[in-house]
């Protein structure tokens, strides 16, 4: 009788983005973890139910520190888990570690098979928490004033990169947008962007950029709520923008046909009604324009 495996593909391929990320901070990444080893479950007035499932239950991988300590765990979320029954089981993982402030990224396929400016976003979030960690700890010792809030976005140098502002995942196709307009090739410097929350808290967003008068393209996406220190809104229309220019390149060149005008509108009009308003507006760049297209 064969052994069972460790790791399937997917988990695999999370195993090894994780710990080339964490390696440079010194961190480790630990993959099957029960609950029960990583969260202070004991006389901590859970229900009996979740103290179960907590016994019962393993993380995918849990990120710690150079002492060991656990700081975030990752899970992939495949097929499966849009099943009631792991539906339920992911719901009592969840409350578990809002109950003990433990964050859980959640993520899929496409965290890890989609490059966003030479970034997988599996590897972009790891980086972010890391950043945002030495970001925190710079304000306390003074060097960054209090009030300012952390915007991976405007992280100018990131070791081992050589491009300004890494971590603005949508600058180059910004960039080639507005260079676009300036061509008159197209109406609009940048896109709009609207972006809703359902009645779970899961992200829904639609973007869309003018041509000319009479059409446009137009593009949507969603993110699931997520348990980590992130701006779900915010990285949802950092996604839509590579969408939202991939069509626009399509369209150029003749593959695809633009979107009228009335369709857009009425397409913008069927999120505003569906979802609760999160963020909306144009997107530009900073003033002088800092970044190079390649």
């Amino acid at each position: 009788m064969a052994l069972k495996k460790i790791f399937n593909l997917h988990e695999e391929a999370t195993h090894i983005r994780l710990r080339e990320t964490c390696q440079k901070y010194g961190a480790s990444v630990y993959p099957k973890l029960r609950l029960a080893d990583v969260l202070p479950i004991e006389s901590s007035g859970i229900t009996d139910d979740l103290y179960r499932y907590a016994l019962q239950a393993h993380f995918d991988f849990v990120i710690t520190d150079d002492a060991h300590t656990p700081l975030f765990s990752v899970e992939f979320d495949g097929p499966l888990h849009r099943e009631e029954m792991h539906i339920a089981r992911d719901e009592k993982k969840n409350n578990l570690c809002r109950i003990f402030d433990f964050p859980i990224l959640r993520i899929n396929a496409r965290y890890l098979n989609k490059k966003y400016r030479n970034f997988d976003l599996l590897s972009w979030f790891v980086e972010v928490w890391f950043f945002r960690e030495e970001f925190f700890k710079a304000q306390e010792q003074g060097l960054i004033p209090w009030d300012e809030p952390f915007d991976p976005m405007l992280i100018m140098r990131l070791p081992g990169r050589k491009e300004r502002f890494p971590l603005w995942l949508s600058a180059d196709q910004l960039i080639k947008i507005q260079k676009l307009a300036k061509e008159k090739k197209i109406k609009d410097f940048a896109p709009t962007m609207w972006i809703g929350a359902d009645d779970y808290g899961n992200y829904h967003g639609i973007m869309w950029l003018w041509i000319d008068e009479k059409s446009g393209v137009v593009t949507h996406s969603a993110m699931r709520a997520q348990n980590y220190p992130i701006v779900e809104g915010e990285i949802l229309s950092e996604l839509l923008i590579f969408q939202l220019y991939d069509e626009l390149s399509r369209v150029l060149k003749g593959e695809e046909y633009p979107v009228a005008i009335d369709t857009i509108n009425m397409r913008v009009k069927d999120y505003t009604e569906k979802y609760q308003m999160r963020m909306a507006g144009g997107l530009h760049l900073p003033p002088g324009n800092p970044f190079k297209a390649k």
